[in-house]
């Protein structure tokens, strides 16, 4: 179900919003909900990453994992 909350926007944000919406025929919200919704998409992706590379160093840290240089990896590679 959805829910309402309450966003404070710079005149020219509305503005912009208004001539849109009126272009359009569509409403404010559906922009605004746009919006938020291809931010938070961007957003959750650089969440995970973040997230992947905590997990990464401290598994690091606590010897789970080794981390190997560029020269040793192309040693093991033969390179």
């Amino acid at each position: 179900m959805a829910q309402t909350v309450t966003v404070r926007f710079k005149p020219e944000i509305i503005k912009q919003l208004d001539l849109l919406a009126k272009t359009t025929h569509r409403p404010r919200s559906y922009y605004v909900q746009q919006a938020v919704s291809n931010y938070l998409e961007e957003y959750m992706e650089n969440v995970e990453d973040i997230t992947d590379a905590i997990r990464i160093n401290s598994a690091i840290e606590s010897g789970e994992m080794k981390e190997y240089s560029l020269s040793e990896v192309k040693n093991m590679l033969d390179l």
